[in-house]
C-alpha cells in the first residue's frame, strides 16, 4: 500500500507527530532575501519545448498526457534535453497556470514521488540550495532515513542547510508533509510540506519540480521557514556515499 492510501486512515488513527519540543541548536541558515521565482512566459500546449522561459503543458487537463517541458526559473537557463523517462502523468491546471500532477495521483502515490535525492532550497541573489536523500529501507511508509548535503554543486551557490549527514524523517498528521529531525546534524528540525509536484526536464537531468513550504522548529515552537522548491534528480548525480553531488548546472 502506498503512503497515500495509508496516510489517509493515519489521519483517523494517529495525532499529529510532530512533538513542540525544543529543537538543538544549530546555525541559522541564511534567510530568505528575494522572492522564489515565478513562471516566465506564456503558457503553449502540445508538449513542445518552450524557449526563453516559456511553458508547454504536455496535453489536456485530467489526463494522462505526454510530459510537458517547464521554463527556466531566475539563475538558471533552460537547455535542450530529452524529456523525463517517467513516461506520464495526470495533470491538471495549477498555480500560475503551470499544469501539476494531479491531486489524486499524489495523494495515491505520494512516498514514489517524495522518495529519492532532491536538491531543495530558494532563489536569491545567491542561491540557497542543498542536497537531501529520502529513503524508507525498510519499506515503512511513516518512518526513513534522510542524507543531508550541504555541498550545492551550483554556480553562486550557498547551502540551504549547513549541515551534513545521516538523519531521519517521520510524517505528520497533515497530508505531503514530512517531519525532518534534523537536529542530530546541527541543523533546525524543519516540517517540509509538498504542496505540488510538476514534471520538468532541466539541464542536468532533473526531472520533477516540487513546490514546498516549510516551518522550523525553534526553541519548542514553530518559525516560518521560506517558500522553496525542490528539483528531484536520479540518484547516480550523487556518490554513494552522499559526500559529493553534480547538478550539471
Amino acid at each position: 500500500m502506498v503512503l497515500g492510501s495509508r496516510l489517509g486512515s493515519a489521519l483517523h488513527m494517529v495525532g499529529v507527530l510532530v512533538l513542540g519540543i525544543a529543537c538543538s541548536a544549530g546555525g541559522l541558515r541564511p534567510r530568505k532575501d528575494a522572492a522564489p521565482a515565478g513562471a516566465g512566459g506564456s503558457t503553449a500546449t502540445g508538449g513542445t519545448v518552450g524557449l526563453g522561459g516559456a511553458m508547454a503543458t504536455g496535453g489536456s487537463s485530467g489526463t494522462l498526457t505526454t510530459l510537458g517541458m517547464g521554463g527556466a526559473p531566475v539563475d538558471a537557463i533552460l537547455a535542450d534535453a530529452p524529456p523525463p523517462s517517467d513516461a506520464s502523468y495526470p495533470l491538471v491546471d495549477g498555480p500560475s497556470g503551470l499544469a501539476v500532477i494531479d491531486p489524486q495521483y499524489v495523494w495515491d502515490h505520494f512516498d514514489e514521488l517524495v522518495l529519492g535525492t532532491w536538491l531543495i532550497g530558494w532563489y536569491g541573489g545567491y542561491d540557497h540550495f542543498s542536497w537531501i536523500r529520502i529513503t524508507s529501507p525498510t519499506n515503512d511508509p511513516f518512518d526513513g532515513k534522510l542524507a543531508v548535503l550541504a555541498e550545492p554543486s551550483i554556480p553562486t551557490g550557498v547551502p540551504y542547510w549547513g549541515c551534513n549527514g545521516s538523519a531521519s524523517w517521520g510524517v505528520t498528521q497533515k497530508p505531503q508533509t514530512l517531519d525532518l529531525r534534523l537536529e542530530p546534524l546541527g541543523c533546525y528540525r524543519e516540517i517540509m510540506t509538498f504542496d505540488t509536484f510538476r514534471p520538468v526536464s532541466w539541464p542536468g537531468s532533473a526531472f520533477m519540480e516540487a513546490s514546498i513550504s516549510a516551518l522550523m522548529m525553534v526553541d519548542g515552537g514553530y518559525a516560518p521557514a521560506s517558500d522553496l522548491t525542490g528539483l528531484k534528480f536520479p540518484d547516480d548525480v550523487c556518490d554513494a556515499a552522499f559526500t559529493a553531488c553534480n547538478a550539471g548546472f
